[in-house]
């Protein structure tokens, strides 16, 4: 026992979650996202269009949303190598599902989750899945000879379905890690959180990180 308080006590008081690359590479995906975003429906919906003025005007606006889109997957591909392994499924993640409602009051009190929960787990490959849909479908609409109308017109159901569903869990990410739950921005922001949100939050993660039993 004093041997465990003496290990605990040796630990610093903020815990390094994410590193300077991860930090940046988070951003900058989701500015890539949010400049695709404001393009597509500018171009999607004439109400919009008076968003093209933020993007240099409706001709900068068209050329930018692809290459932005591919900036977008360029960063869920590299965080698929640099977090993937973290986020496969785990023992543990089915009881963190049947706590949801401990989650959502508590901030996962009493549960034992490794680097990400299952709920994150859920949020990253919905993401890297909507993703693939949308460089894919993406890619075919902006390369019009690679297919004919028929193909195009699905593709464009493609686009929009991804899109939706990637917008509606990205506002709950961003709504969780700004609203529910504090310290959890932070982490994104300069990279550490306190070591009572990791405690909280990722209990079996600290542990390994500094080696506590």
């Amino acid at each position: 026992m004093e041997a465990a308080r003496a290990q605990q006590q040796a630990v610093p008081a903020d815990v390094k979650r994410y590193n300077l690359f991860e930090v940046v590479l988070h951003w900058l995906t989701f500015a890539s996202f949010l400049i695709c975003l404001g393009t597509g429906l500018a171009f999607a919906y004439p109400r919009l269009f008076w968003l093209t003025n933020f993007f240099g005007g409706p001709q900068t606006s068209r050329e930018v949303h692809p290459w932005a889109g591919i900036a977008f997957a360029v960063g869920l591909l590299l965080m698929l190598l640099l977090w993937g392994l973290d986020e496969l499924p785990a023992a543990g993640d089915m009881q963190w599902w049947r706590r949801l409602g401990a989650y959502v009051s508590l901030g996962d009190a009493y549960h034992e989750n490794g680097r990400f929960n299952a709920g994150q787990k859920l949020y990253f490959w919905v993401m890297l899945l909507a993703g693939v849909g949308l460089f894919a479908s993406g890619l075919l609409l902006w390369q019009r000879d690679w297919s004919g109308a028929e193909a195009r017109s699905w593709m464009r159901l493609v686009h929009n379905v991804a899109f939706v569903g990637s917008f509606g869990f990205l506002m709950l990410h961003v709504y969780m890690s700004v609203a529910m739950y504090p310290g959890t921005l932070g982490a994104m922001l300069h990279g550490r959180v306190t070591r009572g949100w990791a405690l909280l939050h990722h209990a079996r993660w600290y542990r390994k990180k500094y080696g506590l039993q």
